[in-house]
């Protein structure tokens, strides 16, 4: 999580001292292993899943739940199938972007140990 916030505030302080009119923050990418996969998704919740890079630092990521009056954006349950495939333990990669909730997941897949 401080490896997250140093590079988030690494990228505000970069793009502050630009003269671009508005911060471009793109996505965060962990590699590690997956410690913790809930999914909630059957009980009207998300998934939240967290990712231990090799230096003992966790990053957290979830998929917001599916019942909300909201459309869901495409590709989103895609994705949420996708994740269902992997297990505690497996070596992965994670993407996400930040969002007021924390890390919203764009992509995982299995990283070469």
């Amino acid at each position: 999580m401080h490896r997250c916030l140093v590079v988030f505030s690494l990228l505000l302080t970069l793009a502050a001292c630009s003269k671009n009119e508005a911060p471009v923050i793109s996505g965060v990418s962990v590699t590690g292993t997956l410690v913790t996969l809930q999914d909630a998704v059957p009980v009207d919740g998300g998934v939240t899943l967290e990712v231990e890079a090799a230096s003992g630092t966790r990053t957290m990521f979830h998929i917001p739940s599916f019942f909300t009056p909201n459309p869901i954006p495409e590709g989103r349950w895609e994705l949420y199938q996708h994740v269902t495939t992997f297990s505690v333990g497996d070596r992965v990669r994670a993407t996400g972007e930040p969002t007021e909730s924390g890390l919203l997941l764009t992509s995982l897949e299995h990283a070469n140990p």
